[in-house]
């Protein structure tokens, strides 16, 4: 059994000790994705060693497992939801450093999240995703990338794979295209956080990206779903292994 398949068993164990509060319609939306085969598409927190692409960069390997206290799939933000909704990891496509723009150091698309290859490599074999939660942009962000056209930069005047919405947009189509069955849930990005300041409030804005504002209204017109700060639910411990994320990162 590989470790897919030993956490997916693992999680289907632990369905009914499961102790997460949710509402009503939490509750509800849960119980349509018990069961779903899911696949996770993001960036370096969402990475883990022996769940990943071969030959894909990851974060969480090795001693920063031990450092961060990421060391199975139980202990990441994904093991937890797929856990909690009694759902089954299908594939996790996720690439430490990538974002959903084009990368500029790198001659193709590849490995950001609007890329061909990324975009097509959810499914395994012959079985497809049946949800796929997308938790990228933190990247983006982090490097000031133009959030959308307009103002000093109309349409054409900068590539569309550098301009966060243009590439968010391009990448749903993708997978909408790939996965056209597949419900898609997209994740705003969590506030970030200063363990040794916590009174400290980020600029939303800083870095010359807030993703948080814009993501619904292009996520809508490509009928994918928003599933904000929480990402789909009250996961516990969350923002200590953010911290831990970020922490580990800026070292």
């Amino acid at each position: 059994m590989n470790l897919i398949s030993s956490f997916s068993a693992h999680s289907a164990r632990k369905r009914q000790g499961n102790t997460m509060n949710l509402n009503d319609n939490q509750s509800e939306n849960a119980l349509q994705l018990r069961g779903k085969k899911i696949s996770i598409f993001g960036d370096s927190i969402s990475t883990l060693i022996g769940y990943n692409p071969k030959g894909y960069n990851l974060f969480f390997t090795g001693g920063i497992c031990q450092r961060a206290c990421v060391r199975t799939a139980e202990d990441t933000w994904w093991g937890k939801v797929i856990g909690s909704l009694g759902g089954e990891l299908l594939v996790n496509n996720s690439w430490s450093g990538s974002c959903v723009t084009k990368l500029p150091n790198r001659e193709g698309l590849f490995p950001s999240g609007c890329s061909d290859e990324r975009t097509s490599a959810l499914h395994n074999g012959l079985q497809m995703p049946q949800v796929i939660i997308v938790y990228l942009g933190t990247n983006d962000w982090a490097n000031g990338i133009l959030p959308r056209y307009g103002g000093e930069f109309a349409c054409g005047e900068v590539d569309w794979e550098f301009v966060f919405e243009a590439a968010y947009c391009e990448m749903l189509k993708k997978l909408k295209h790939n996965y056209p069955a597949a419900q898609i849930f997209c994740c705003t990005l969590c506030a970030a956080y200063m363990s040794q300041n916590p009174e400290f409030v980020f600029n939303e804005n800083a870095g010359g990206i807030n993703i948080k504002s814009i993501m619904p209204q292009f996520a809508e017109r490509r009928k994918a779903k928003i599933a904000g700060r929480l990402i789909c639910i009250n996961m516990p411990c969350r923002m200590i292994r953010l911290t831990a994320h970020i922490q580990i990162k800026a070292e």
